[in-house]
Order: C-alpha cells, then sequence, then structure tokens
C-alpha cells in the first residue's frame, strides 16, 4: 500500500468531514490508499456513523477520550500501514488535480518527505538534504504540508498536550538525515473558522498558545547539534519561531501587561530583542521595529484600536 492519510476529527460537522473526505476520491484512480479517521472524543459520537453511511473500504475510524490533536495523529500513526503517511484535518481539503501531481511525483522520485505549499511563493522546487533546506529556507510549519515515509519517521511523533505541535514536529523532521523534494504545488485548502485554535481569544487560550510556542522554543534550543550545517538549520528555525512570537504578540497579545510578560520569558530564552539573523529579509525589519518591549506593545495597542 503507498499512502496513509490520517485524519484527526473534533467536532467537526458531517459536511465539514464529507468535503473533507471528497476530496480523496481521486486517490482511488492512482495508488492503493487508506484513510484513518480519529474521532479525538467528538460529543455527538457520530463520525464512525457518517463514515460507515459512505461505504468505502478504504476508510477507517479510530474513537478515542479527547486527547488533543497530537494524539489523535500518533494513534493514526500506530495503524498506518501505507509506506507513505499524509496528515489532513477534517475541516480542510486537498486540491485533487494538484495532489495528483504529488503522488505521481511520489511515485517516481520516491523521496523521504515531498513537501506542497499552502499559497504561491517565491521559493524554488527543491531536491536535496532536508537539513540542507531548512538551513537556507523557511519551512512550512505545518505537518499537513508533508507526505513522509513512514520508516523514515522512526520514533518520532507529536507532543501531546500542546498547541503548535507541528512547529516542533516539523523542526525535528527537517534534523533527520532524510532526502526531501519540496515543490512550489499549492494542493492543500485551509478552512479558518471560528472556534478554533487560531480564532479562539480567550485570556486562558492565549496564555496557552503562547506559552506552549515558548515551550517549544525551550525544548529545542537545549537540543545543540554536533554538525555545524544542523546547528544552522536549528539556529535559524529557532530564529523565525521567536520573531513569530513577536508578531503573534503585536497581533493576539491580550494586553500590554500580557504581552510584557510573554517578552520577558522570550528574553529569559536568549531570543528577545531579536538577535541578529542573516538571509531573511522581514526578520531584519521586524527586528528593527521590535528592538523594545514598548515598541512591541506599542505597535499591539494601535492595532487594537483600528
Amino acid at each position: 500500500m503507498l499512502l496513509s492519510v490520517i485524519i484527526p476529527c473534533y467536532k467537526e460537522t458531517q459536511a465539514e468531514l464529507m468535503r473533507c473526505l471528497d476530496s480523496l476520491a481521486f486517490l482511488s484512480d492512482m495508488c492503493e490508499w487508506e484513510a484513518w479517521i480519529v474521532d479525538d472524543g467528538s460529543p455527538d459520537n457520530m463520525v464512525a456513523q457518517w463514515v460507515s453511511e459512505r461505504c468505502d473500504a478504504h476508510l477507517h475510524t479510530i474513537r478515542q477520550d479527547n486527547q488533543g490533536l497530537s494524539v489523535a495523529r500518533n494513534a493514526g500513526i500506530d495503524r498506518a500501514q501505507g509506506e507513505y503517511i499524509a496528515f489532513l484535518d477534517a475541516d480542510d481539503e486537498w486540491i485533487a488535480p494538484q495532489y495528483a501531481q504529488l503522488i505521481r511525483l511520489l511515485m517516481r522520485e520516491k523521496p523521504d518527505i515531498l513537501g506542497l505549499r499552502y499559497k504561491s511563493t517565491p521559493t524554488p522546487y527543491y531536491d536535496g538534504q532536508a537539513t540542507a533546506f531548512m538551513a537556507a529556507h523557511d519551512v512550512v510549519p505545518s505537518a499537513c504540508a508533508y507526505i513522509i515515509r513512514r520508516e523514515a519517521l522512526g520514533p518520532l511523533s507529536f507532543t501531546p498536550g500542546i498547541y503548535h505541535e507541528d512547529e516542533e514536529f516539523v523542526t525535528r523532521l527537517h534534523l533527520l538525515p532524510l532526502r526531501l523534494i519540496m515543490t512550489p504545488i499549492v494542493a492543500y485548502r485551509y478552512h479558518i473558522h471560528q472556534g478554533s485554535t487560531i480564532t479562539t481569544r480567550s485570556e486562558s487560550h492565549l496564555n496557552k498558545r503562547f506559552d506552549d510556542l515558548l515551550g517549544v522554543i525551550e525544548r529545542m534550543s537545549k537540543e545543540r547539534q554536533d554538525a555545524p550545517l544542523h546547528q544552522k538549520a536549528l539556529e535559524r528555525r529557532l530564529h523565525v519561531m521567536a520573531m513569530c512570537v513577536v508578531v503573534n504578540l503585536i497581533r493576539d497579545g491580550y494586553s500590554r501587561q500580557f504581552v510584557y510578560d510573554k517578552l520577558q520569558r522570550l528574553r529569559h530564552l536568549g531570543y528577545y530583542p531579536l538577535p541578529p539573523c542573516r538571509g531573511i529579509r522581514r526578520y531584519r525589519w521586524i527586528r528593527l521595529l521590535t528592538r523594545y518591549p514598548w515598541c512591541v506593545a506599542a505597535i499591539h495597542s494601535i492595532l487594537r484600536r483600528s
């Protein structure tokens, strides 16, 4: 079997899940495949029934207590029988013609990792070492942007109980000695809806979001690499994540004090003020504009009033 698609599901509507599964239909004309729909404790307990009504032998369901996205994905990985694994969120969809291009490329080239895009980007087609790519380019910080050889993952899995689990997973994935083909193909349609991790704005939710991302930076910063290329790739990625903390505080910070508190933790980790980093044009400007905490808080306040 070529491909296992892992689809975590929690509180999605039947229409959203069916749209997601409809986007997989093209696979049947291309390869042997399966999909594991992991119901992460949805309150209505209807996922298995909705899937069974499709009468599609490619589709399998797992029901577990609500434990979060990481545990749901790990459960799918444990059951996957395909040579490759791909991730798809239950409220999103694949763009069939473009994803078919990826499957043909996968069957022809057999890389360890095959990457796609969510939107058009000037980053060119790349075929080489994953670590070398991350040392020179921005990675797509979503697991859904990659098709990964199951054997190549080894013990790598998603950290349970956190938001921004993709940031850590994708970073660790690129530090493995793997062949990556990164394409400019836009093959994933991401849907934003109210109540999602990104759109929820309560103080407790935002506090966990920022603390979890800072936790990823803290864990990864302790894993110094011996090889110069690995160290360069890790440092570049940590600089980008630190920049994301600052930018997200400007956009989503709950209050001025909230902003100061998170910047203080980032300072403790050694990434605020943002350290110098070459090769990332937007980083340079964000670093200059946010050198002092009051700058971040001021921009945040202006945007909140606008």
